[in-house]
């Protein structure tokens, strides 16, 4: 019985390192589910905010899964007439567009005062002559920032990707 308490008396050790072996395993394994969670939670609170044409106007669409909030576009330098005069239309903010909602998107001139429907046609699909750079700006409800770039005007709204945080 003396020698086999011996003999257990030298396990242990060992037995103490197969343990916190097992710990730092458990705890690396842990670790990683933790980031995997996250990792989901912000993908279900994750706006997605498009731009798209809907007949005579461009609308803005969550298709995300969270609200956006603080939506802006990044204003549009339409023409360029010479070093002193460029015409840019600007666009009305949001304060919010939950998951799923549309809105109109609302162009303005860079006065702030609504553009009209005959000036408006240099965007419009049907009529517009190129297409132009857009990139809309919002954050989700933990003010994390996304963005969306693609081209508008000629052609429709194309080439739309969601871009990293800012």
């Amino acid at each position: 019985m003396y020698k086999f308490l011996i003999f257990l008396d030298k396990l242990n050790p060992l037995i103490l390192l197969l343990t916190l072996l097992a710990i730092i395993w458990y705890a690396w394994q842990t670790r990683g589910m933790k980031k995997q969670m996250i990792k989901q939670k912000e993908l279900s609170m994750r706006p997605f905010i498009v731009l798209a044409h809907d007949g005579d106007r461009y609308i803005l669409k969550n298709i995300g899964y969270g609200p956006a909030i603080n939506i802006k576009m990044d204003n549009i330098a339409i023409a360029e007439i010479d070093e002193k005069l460029t015409i840019i239309y600007s666009f009305k903010n949001f304060d919010i567009i939950t998951a799923g909602e549309t809105a109109a998107l609302i162009i303005c001139y860079e006065n702030g005062n609504p553009a009209i429907d005959l000036d408006q046609a240099v965007i419009m699909p049907r009529t517009a002559g190129r297409s132009f750079d857009f990139k809309i700006i919002y954050h989700n409800l933990e003010n994390k920032a996304y963005s969306t770039s693609g081209k508008l005007g000629k052609g429709g709204v194309a080439q739309q990707k969601p871009d990293q945080t800012i």
